[in-house]
């Protein structure tokens, strides 16, 4: 596959006040490997630490899907528009018809800066404009700094869990399941959220 660096077909960049989220390139490899082989960045997701082979077939799927037209599965870069480097990564999946999965994860180098708030919050049109009625992302119990960045994008937890269940498996199988209906305004939630000290995403799809 061509690492020719255009646009693709089926996901159009969004840029935030200091983000960009894009398609992942082949020649990400470097900074993607810097997380993705972090012990303690993987710790709550459900893969890695990974292997540089791992990676980079990750990646060489991850382009494949975020550029076929029609996809409803999206695992994207998230570049730091001040350094122009890949500092993580975010996932929109649509599970559903009406139910869309959201996962991120950040380098350790760039944590407790708000940005998988500010990834996140850019991503939620994609899943309206995917059909979803529903935004969905799972949290393992102990990631409290992945709770509070979906709390402040406006994500509840769920009561009833079984619905999710397809998705909470292996090591996620105990995760929480926190939701975001899709068409009304999103406000942080008003229950407390985790102190913002943001780290990797709860369980999503990845490297």
């Amino acid at each position: 596959m061509s690492d020719s660096g255009k646009a693709p077909a089926a996901f159009r960049p969004i840029r935030t006040e200091r983000l960009l989220i894009r398609v992942f390139r082949l020649s990400d490899l470097p900074d993607v490997q810097e997380y993705a082989a972090d012990p303690l960045v993987t710790r709550y997701l459900r893969w890695g630490p990974n292997r540089e082979d791992q990676t980079f077939a990750f990646l060489r799927d991850a382009i494949t899907r975020s550029r076929a037209p029609g996809s409803r599965s999206f695992d994207l870069a998230v570049v730091e528009r001040s350094s122009g480097r890949v500092c993580g990564g975010i996932g929109i999946h649509g599970r559903t018809p009406e139910r869309v999965e959201v996962g991120y994860v950040l380098a350790r180098r760039v944590w407790r800066r708000g940005y998988a708030t500010e990834a996140v919050r850019a991503v939620l049109p994609v899943a309206a404009g995917m059909g979803a009625r529903e935004v969905f992302g799972l949290v393992l119990g102990a990631n409290g700094a992945s709770v509070g960045v979906l709390r402040r994008c406006g994500f509840e937890p769920v009561r009833d869990a079984a619905p999710y269940d397809a998705w909470r498996s292996g090591k996620c199988a105990s995760a929480q399941v926190f939701r975001a209906r899709v068409g009304r305004r999103l406000r942080p939630s008003r229950a407390r959220a985790a102190p913002k000290r943001e780290s990797a995403g709860g369980c999503p799809p990845g490297p």
